[in-house]
Formats: C-alpha cells, structure tokens, sequence
C-alpha cells in the first residue's frame, strides 16, 4: 500500500501521546459490531469473512471465532507467487507448488 493508512496515522498520532481508540480490522470488537448489525438470528458458525489480508482480515476473523476465506490474489498475491491482471484476474499457473 502507499500513501497514508489510518492504521499507521493513529499508531504515530498515539506515539505523539495522543488517545486513539482502535475500531476496525482485526480487532474483536469490529467483527462483533458487525454481527451484532446483521441481528440474533446471525450465528458465528454461520458467517465467513472474506478478505486478503493475512494481518487483518484472517486474523481478525479468527480471533473472533469466525470461519474466514483468503482470497490470495489480493493484497499478498506476489507473496504468493500469483501475478494479478490489471483487471483482477490472476494470471499463469493457479497450481500450488509441490
């Protein structure tokens, strides 16, 4: 990513001495607000996250004991050795591996 992230605005704005409250990805409290938008009726065995970040979405998503999906052609796609087409399709050999 480039540019400014609100993540790393506040984490300096805290260094400063400044109060930030996180909300958001990974933390607990956004998943539960979200689960708590969607109604009781909502089950955690019932939802999945998906997302492609390791850091956030996946570790979010478990820490709040909720199934999630990695979509590994986003944001670690080179990590993952996938090379990603301007119009978001993967490209060249899908196949993991050996």
């Amino acid at each position: 990513a480039t540019g400014y992230m609100p993540g790393g605005v506040a984490q300096r704005y805290e260094m400063m001495g400044g109060r930030v409250t996180w909300f958001g990805k990974p933390f607990k409290r956004h998943f539960d607000s979200c689960l708590q938008y969607l109604g009781p009726d909502i089950k955690r065995d019932r939802v999945v996250h998906v997302g492609d970040s390791m850091d956030h979405d996946v570790k979010g998503a478990t820490g709040a004991a909720i199934d999630s999906l990695f979509i590994a052609a986003g944001i670690h796609a080179e990590d993952a050795g996938l090379r990603v087409a301007h119009n978001g399709e993967a490209e060249g050999d899908l196949t993991p591996e050996a």
